[in-house]
């Protein structure tokens, strides 16, 4: 079970009980302006959450989606690393936030946890990320 925390914020795998804050932000098409996703309906989010729930069970794990969890305010974004190709160590993390939270530097401090976790607990060699600004 993949946990980790920030100064402020606690990163941890998705459960069903996710779905309000999950889809708060994935069905906001602001937030989901540049992805090759969302913004999803209600089934959209159940079935992201299935298939992130699905992948928690993998061997070898591919893919870590998780939570962005707030300690008052509860889940305000998600985030995750997945594995490009295991052979050659090459992964790429991502996040998103409900835009109530952004310009408050907490994507950099999403980041900073993420690449920490890529490179020092799954060994990584390779981490890359992409920004649509």
């Amino acid at each position: 079970m993949v946990l980790m925390h920030t100064s402020r914020l606690t990163l941890r795998e998705l459960t069903f009980e996710d779905f309000v804050g999950v889809h708060a932000f994935a069905s906001d098409p602001e937030v989901c302006q540049f992805t090759v996703w969302g913004p999803n309906t209600s089934y959209d989010t159940r079935n992201f959450l299935k298939i992130a729930l699905n992948e928690q069970t993998e061997n070898p794990r591919l893919s870590y989606n998780l939570a962005v969890v707030h300690p008052s305010d509860g889940v305000i974004g998600g985030c995750g690393i997945n594995v490009n190709t295991s052979e050659y160590r090459s992964t790429s993390i991502g996040y998103f936030l409900n835009k109530c939270y952004w310009g408050l530097g907490y994507g950099s401090e999403i980041a900073r946890r993420l690449i920490s976790y890529g490179f020092e607990d799954l060994k990584m060699y390779r981490m890359t990320a992409e920004c649509d600004s």
